[in-house]
């Protein structure tokens, strides 16, 4: 340290008139390096600490992704933190059903321990990651499932295995969503203002650029389909919608509570001709398309339609998962 060298020889160098050393001189020299060689060690040791803290975050989170792709989910674990900090760490990594924690310690070497009686210190930090259905992302369409629909109930049963394409009517097929209103498919107004055809058109095929939230309740957009509007811009490829349960009232008056959300391919619709005839074929897939995770895990009252996410719960165990 070429700091405290050069303090040590300024210190040593301060002499009285006779030529004799100041011993305020050297006794001041002691605590100032003393002081100095703490501040070094502590500074690094806090370095390390934070590194190896996200370290654990980033082989946590990635834990939970993997176990979501049908992995242990502690696979990669201790390689991914060593590879992360300049500490040789030790590493345990344990997965349940849905949450992976990773704790990780390491030994430093102390620079100036032993002027202390002490030669390292240890160093430790853990975090755990949480996955499972998201509850709000950035970027969804308009259209909107009803929970209840035997299509999305079979798609859920199936562990998102199932690739059958379903035929959704936009009216009612028997099935009374919420066991409250007919229907199972339709349009919802995301902005919670009069939005117009060419809002609601921008939306379809371009996602909606806010967040939506599962729990929130949602005006519908009565009166479509209308040939106004068009979902041919999305045909073929993967996109994410609302699922909704708990609809009250109907028309002009009614409201959707989102549960949850899922993806699918739309494969071929009918939106125009007699009421009876309307409907989309859709394939239920995992993939989010062009949306965005905003928030994730899904709760008690809420459904996971296979988007699924994962995020940081818990902090050297500070935190519930």
């Amino acid at each position: 340290m070429p700091v405290f060298r050069h303090l040590f020889r300024w210190f040593a160098n301060r002499r009285f008139d006779d030529g004799s050393i100041s011993v305020l001189a050297v006794m001041g020299a002691v605590p100032l390096l003393a002081l100095g060689a703490v501040l070094a060690d502590s500074g690094r040791t806090l370095a390390e600490r934070l590194a190896l803290q996200s370290a654990v975050e980033a082989a946590a989170l990635s834990g939970a992704y993997e176990q979501l792709a049908g992995g242990s989910g502690c696979s990669n674990a201790a390689a991914d933190v060593a590879a992360a900090v300049s500490v040789t760490p030790t590493v345990n990594c344990n997965a349940t059903s849905s949450v992976v924690t990773v704790e990780a310690s390491a030994v430093r070497q102390l620079t100036f321990g032993e002027l202390f009686g002490r030669s390292d210190a240890t160093i430790s930090a853990s975090a755990s990651a949480v996955s499972g259905g998201v509850t709000a992302l950035q970027g969804v369409r308009p259209l909107a499932l009803c929970a209840e629909h035997p299509g999305f109930q079979q798609w859920v049963d199936s562990g998102y295995t199932d690739t059958t394409s379903h035929r959704v009517n936009v009216e009612s097929d028997g099935t009374q969503c919420a066991g409250q209103v007919p229907g199972n498919w339709g349009m919802l107004d995301l902005d919670g203002g009069a939005n117009s055809n060419a809002d609601t058109q921008e939306w379809i095929t371009n996602g909606f650029p806010g967040e939506i939230h599962a729990s929130s309740t949602l005006d519908g957009d009565p009166g479509i389909p209308t040939p106004a509007i068009s979902i041919d811009d999305v045909f073929g490829v993967p996109i994410t919608i609302p699922v909704f349960s708990g609809v009250t009232m109907n028309g002009q008056a009614a409201s959707y509570t989102v549960v949850g959300f899922v993806g699918l391919v739309v494969e071929s619709a009918v939106l125009n001709g007699p009421a009876s005839e309307r409907h989309v074929i859709v394939r239920f897939t995992t993939d989010p398309g062009d949306s965005i995770q905003r928030g994730c895990c899904v709760g008690v009252g809420e459904v996971n339609g296979g988007i699924t996410g994962a995020r940081i719960c818990s902090l050297d165990e500070m935190g519930a998962c």
